[in-house]
């Protein structure tokens, strides 16, 4: 139950690179006199592609926000690479022409592969991921008459519409520095001189 969010992020993974590579193909078949920019379909591989990156960053974040990266990443990077494989192989036939010897180490890489998957996901967790510390950003917002015992606190944070992505720098709410009163009368009465 663990990995699904990052299978489910390795199937959208998927899904993005085998659309890219369609992108790229079309475009090629442009340059090369044949527009493609003239059939709908184009455009939805484009839409497709718009749709699926975003939603693999989301499955991702959920399982990191719930699980342990050393768990999460290894599932993810594991399935995401046999898919693409995979779907590489039949949507491009990206395997005609291989000879015998090349399926035997191919396989082999992939065994290789999901079998340290399998290593990892086979031990236990301790204990829930706690919550991640106050980025960096928001530890130089702290006045600069704190001292080194105070804690900067994260900030409250609101609902924004990149919430269901908050391991991203900029879904972080900022908190502006506390002025010091005292530093703008002093600077106020300096100038004045």
């Amino acid at each position: 139950q663990r990995a699904g969010d990052a299978i489910l992020a390795s199937m959208y993974a998927t899904w993005t690179v085998l659309l890219i590579k369609s992108i790229g193909e079309l475009v090629k078949e442009t340059f090369r006199g044949n527009n493609q920019l003239l059939r709908w379909e184009t455009y939805m591989i484009l839409l497709g592609a718009l749709f699926s990156a975003p939603s693999q960053l989301r499955y991702l974040n959920a399982g990191l926000r719930h699980f342990e990266a050393l768990f999460i990443v290894p599932v993810f990077y594991a399935f995401w690479v046999f898919g693409s494989i995979t779907v590489g192989g039949i949507y491009f036939d990206e395997f005609v022409g291989f000879k015998h010897w090349q399926y035997g180490v191919f396989a082999a890489g992939v065994v290789i592969n999901v079998g340290g998957v399998a290593v990892l996901a086979s031990r236990s967790l301790s204990s829930p991921v706690e919550p991640p510390l106050t980025p960096v950003h928001t530890r130089i917002a702290v006045s600069t008459t704190s001292t080194k015992d105070e804690i900067p606190q994260q900030p409250s944070a609101e609902r924004t519409f990149f919430s269901y992505m908050p391991s991203l720098p900029w879904t972080t709410q900022r908190t502006p520095a506390v002025p010091d009163p005292g530093a703008a009368t002093q600077r106020s009465s300096t100038s004045t001189v």
